[in-house]
């Protein structure tokens, strides 16, 4: 459990978050034993697939669990890979997002959102802006995508840093090739910036 990051609280509850890779839901020999299992399909060989632990913990016990698993890319845990609302999560794995309800991680949905990876996820409004590596897309509260925006190539830089921004209603994503995209975010409409 060392690698167990609490990201925030959720009423009287903390919420914590791992890369669970090596979890495997048909063997004892889990460092955590989930108490729920998701994934957007069945998969006959778990190595290798991106794989995160959600726990609600109460004064430093866990009350619930559960592990999330999909395929496509790796992912990783970090500060914008979730959203933490006041009774759900929504967190990037692979090229899935997964929302699941506080305090006993039910699924509540789950959607392929990318054809590779999704990257990081931002509230907007009532809904979501999922940054993948080949799409950008706009989630509804429900999961289901609103628009969706794919360009020339993949969605992020060599250094992998100030490559996605979403601010006062403008997202603005560089790719591989050092192209910017200024898009609508309600709208997923691309942009004309001029620079002044």
């Amino acid at each position: 459990m060392d690698s167990l990051t609490i990201v925030g609280q959720a009423h009287n509850y903390s919420i914590g978050l791992m890369d669970d890779s090596e979890y495997n839901p048909y063997s004892s020999d889990n460092v955590v034993a989930s108490g729920k299992f998701y994934s957007e399909k069945v998969h006959e060989d778990y190595h290798y697939l991106p794989k995160h632990g959600v726990f609600v913990l109460r004064d430093g016990e866990i009350v619930a669990s559960s592990c999330v698993c999909s395929s496509g890319g790796s992912t990783g845990i970090h500060p914008r890979c979730f959203i933490l609302g006041h009774d759900r999560i929504a967190i990037c794995c692979g090229d899935n997002v997964f929302c699941l309800k506080i305090p006993d991680l039910g699924l509540i949905w789950n959607i392929k959102v990318d054809s590779a990876t999704c990257f990081e996820i931002f509230k907007l409004e009532d809904s979501y802006i999922v940054h993948g590596e080949l799409e950008i897309s706009r989630l509804d509260a429900q999961g289901k995508v609103v628009w969706k925006f794919s360009g020339s190539d993949i969605f992020t830089t060599t250094i992998g840093k100030n490559d996605f921004t979403l601010e006062a209603g403008v997202i603005e994503a560089v790719n591989w090739e050092g192209r910017k995209f200024y898009l609508d975010a309600l709208t997923g409409k691309e942009l004309k910036k001029f620079e002044t």
